[in-house]
């Protein structure tokens, strides 16, 4: 298989990209998946009040008669105008799909590939295991 992110051959399973790695696919072992977990929406609150905004809503809490029709209109102005800066999102964390194996050659198990991309992350799995079975075929 050849993608953007690995090569995967009978003999080698390369990791492209900043941190290049390579496995020889005999010493691997025992392979499993992390599934992602279910990817439940997270509220971000994001406050990005300008400084303008805030002296402007200091200086009308701090001066405001509350005992004048006017002082409201100021306070409500102000209060609006802070309101106006905060925004609330929600946003879907990434779903992380993770691939690891036991690496007899490490004597340890190792990540051997992370992608948020579940149609890349399936090509990737399919590939591996065919190429493990027929690594396994020649040694029986």
């Amino acid at each position: 298989m050849r993608g953007p992110e690995v090569r995967i051959s009978h003999a080698k399973f390369r990791v492209l990209g900043p941190e290049p790695r390579e496995y020889a696919i005999a010493d691997l072992r025992q392979l499993w998946v992390v599934e992602p977990d279910s990817g439940r929406p997270v509220v971000v609150l994001r406050v990005s009040c300008s400084g303008t905004a805030i002296v402007a809503a200091a200086v009308s809490f701090a001066e405001t008669d509350l005992s004048h029709p006017a002082g409201w209109v100021c306070l409500l102005l102000a209060a609006g105008t802070v309101a106006q800066q905060v925004r609330v999102s929600r946003r879907r964390e990434s779903r992380r799909y993770e691939l690891w194996a036991f690496d007899r050659g490490r004597g340890r198990a190792i990540r051997l590939y992370a992608t948020t991309s579940r149609a890349e992350f399936g090509k990737v799995r399919r590939a591996l295991i065919r190429a493990i079975e027929w690594n396994e075929g020649l040694t029986t």
